[in-house]
C-alpha cells in the first residue's frame, strides 16, 4: 500500500489547476504527485462544484 501525504489546502488548489491545464495533462500531473487520477479527477470536480 502506498504511503499517505499530507498536502496543504494551497498545494491541493496548484496540483487541481495543473491538471486542468491540458487534454493529457490530468495522468501526467497523477504521475508527478503519485496520486491516482481518479482521485484528481474528484478533486477537480469538487473544485469546480465549490466555485
Amino acid at each position: 500500500m502506498g504511503r499517505r501525504r499530507r498536502w496543504s489546502e494551497d498545494e491541493k488548489l496548484r496540483i487541481v489547476l495543473e491538471s486542468l491545464q491540458g487534454p493529457w495533462q490530468v495522468s501526467a500531473t497523477a504521475r508527478r504527485y503519485g496520486v491516482s487520477r481518479s482521485l484528481l479527477l474528484v478533486a477537480a470536480v469538487i473544485s469546480s462544484r465549490a466555485e
